[in-house]
């Protein structure tokens, strides 16, 4: 058997796209030929922790980097020198830290390297990291891939030989149910007109400038509720701001949710205002389920493959916000036939992930 090693995982309640992407795939590669283990950290509890080892699946643990970078490195050495794994799947949102790879690749393990992202909002030290191990990184003894052409180019530069490998979903769970609709309003007691954003509370979401266009937008269209599906760390901080500006009525935090499904049915329209995306999985999944969406001008255009989505400068003023979400509003489309639309489109799960596998094999060759 293969043995892959896949690190990206983050701690609960952080759940985002690198986690989604990585259960989505693995859920459904062939466990006769891969042998798959996860890279966690000790006292953190990973995404997906239950449904991963319940399938068979394997976590280690070792200590966090940012609690003791010797203890770190150490383990990491030990981790690659006893356990013989052939390869190494790193999938980052930047290059603060590639200590893995280089590590991985001094063990004899072939290493891919995944770019999920295309900007970086984090701490001025990640960011002056980032820009040295851009530098630093062994192109020429890796393989690179990129969730888009700009997520390619963002992490390992114009020139590179660099592999873009859109993500996928799976359209026919994510496909419009009347039922679904049915369930979440009447759990959430849902009736008038829904906006939605899935996403981690982090700077790049851009969750200021959301609740800033919804506090607009509500004082001509008092009937409207939004729905905001994730956790993080700006999560209090976006609490306390949607009780300054009185929005708490409607306003609903739902939490990191199993259900996305269900939430992108009841919704009516998804709103993106995201500083950066490497390849946005919710926008697959909201189009997938026939749901009109508003989003900045930064988004790729890899990832728009249907009409419903509209794109608005992100500096744009609220009222050009406003008039966008009332277009989508008045779209209604023909919300079930999307997800054969996204599918033959090739943005389907089976696809992703037998474009994995054979990546895999061809890093052995």
């Amino acid at each position: 058997m293969i043995k892959v090693l896949i690190t990206g995982i983050d701690r609960e309640p952080y759940l985002g796209g690198i986690e989604t992407y990585i259960y989505n795939t693995v859920m459904r590669m062939d466990k006769n030929i891969f042998d798959i283990y996860f890279l966690g950290y000790k006292d953190a509890k990973p995404c997906y922790y239950k449904e991963l080892t319940e399938a068979g699946f394997h976590f280690i643990f070792i200590t966090e980097r940012k609690k003791n970078y010797m203890a770190y490195h150490i383990e990491l050495n030990e981790l690659f020198k006893k356990n013989g794994f052939d390869i190494l799947h790193s999938n980052l949102n930047s290059l603060s830290c590639i200590t893995p790879i280089n590590i991985a690749l001094k063990y004899g393990c072939r290493v891919i390297v995944h770019s999920h992202n295309s900007g970086c909002l984090q701490s001025k030290k990640s960011i002056l990291l980032h820009r040295i191990n851009y530098y630093r990184l062994p192109r020429k003894k890796i393989k690179m891939i990129g969730v888009s052409d700009v997520a390619g180019k963002w992490m390992f530069g114009d020139k590179s030989d660099y592999i873009v490998l859109n993500n996928g979903v799976d359209t026919e769970r994510f496909k419009y149910s009347e039922g679904k609709r049915k369930a979440i309003k009447c759990e959430c007691g849902i009736t008038p007109k829904t906006i939605l954003h899935v996403g981690a509370f982090r700077e790049q979401k851009n969750h200021r400038r959301i609740i800033s266009i919804f506090s607009d937008y509500l004082k001509n269209h008092g009937d409207t509720v939004l729905l905001l599906a994730g956790e993080g760390p700006l999560k209090p901080e976006i609490q306390q701001l949607v009780k300054k500006e009185g929005l708490e009525e409607n306003v609903m935090f739902l939490g990191n949710r199993v259900d996305i499904d269900y939430i992108m049915s009841a919704a009516d329209v998804l709103i993106l205002p995201s500083f950066y995306e490497g390849f946005p999985i919710v926008l697959i999944e909201a189009q997938s389920s026939g749901l009109p969406c508003v989003i900045s001008d930064v988004i790729t255009d890899e990832a728009l493959i249907t009409d419903l989505c509209q794109k608005v400068d992100l500096d744009a003023s609220n009222d050009r916000w406003s008039s966008a979400i009332d277009n989508a509003f008045a779209l209604r489309p023909d919300r079930q036939q999307y997800s054969e639309m996204v599918n033959t489109y090739g943005f389907g799960i089976k696809r992703q992930t037998n474009a994995i596998e054979k990546i895999y094999m061809e890093s052995l060759e």
